[in-house]
């Protein structure tokens, strides 16, 4: 059957005017639900790479702290005292800043991952080839990591981290059916870091 040139005018014009069916977003390949505890964030916490900047610099800081202080006090110790114990005083005077820098930062450290899992959350985490989605119990709205925003991927053997500046989702090897999966989940996504 052929159609005259009026009839296929007016077929595209009421193609156009009608409008484009939209098409339905594809499910995810797989997906992954487990349980994320304040450990899992407080190994992530261990491992940021921006706090381990901001770790090293106050353990330089408070390195340069204690020289300062032990500067300082060796000039007003009484004399006695420094004939006595010199070498072990200047050693407390020395460490006694970074001991303080260490019991610090690791207090923050710990705070800083129970705040961001507070207790045992529940997570459905759905896998495409490009992009991560993280609903997690605690959180109102998902977070969806793409593949060009991935920064890094560390693999531990007890937890596979995805981090992006949106933020990080936390794997632990319990979510998958055994090592090989874990490997081959934490490999494709290495293989998108650029």
């Amino acid at each position: 059957m052929t159609l005259s040139v009026a009839e296929a005018q007016a077929d595209g014009s009421a193609g156009q005017d009608a409008e484009p069916a939209l098409r339905k977003p594809l499910p995810p390949h797989s997906v992954l639900t487990y349980t994320l505890t304040w450990q899992d964030a407080l190994d992530w916490e261990r491992r940021d790479p921006v706090e381990r900047k901001r770790r090293r610099a106050l353990m330089a800081a408070s390195f340069l702290g204690g020289i300062m202080l032990l500067s300082v006090t060796a000039r007003h110790l009484p004399d006695w005292l420094s004939k006595l114990h010199s070498t072990a005083l200047a050693f407390v005077i020395l460490f006694l800043p970074l001991a303080a820098a260490i019991v610090v930062k690791r207090s923050e450290t710990l705070s800083r991952a129970r705040l961001a899992v507070p207790g045992d959350v529940g997570v459905r985490l759905e896998l495409w080839d490009r992009r991560l989605v993280e609903t997690r119990d605690d959180r109102a709205t998902p977070l969806v990591i793409g593949a060009e925003g991935l920064r890094d991927v560390v693999e531990t053997p007890e937890r596979v981290f995805l981090y992006s500046r949106s933020g990080t989702i936390i794997v632990p090897a319990t979510a998958f059916a055994d090592a090989k999966a874990k490997d081959a989940f934490a490999g494709h996504w290495e293989s998108l870091v650029k």
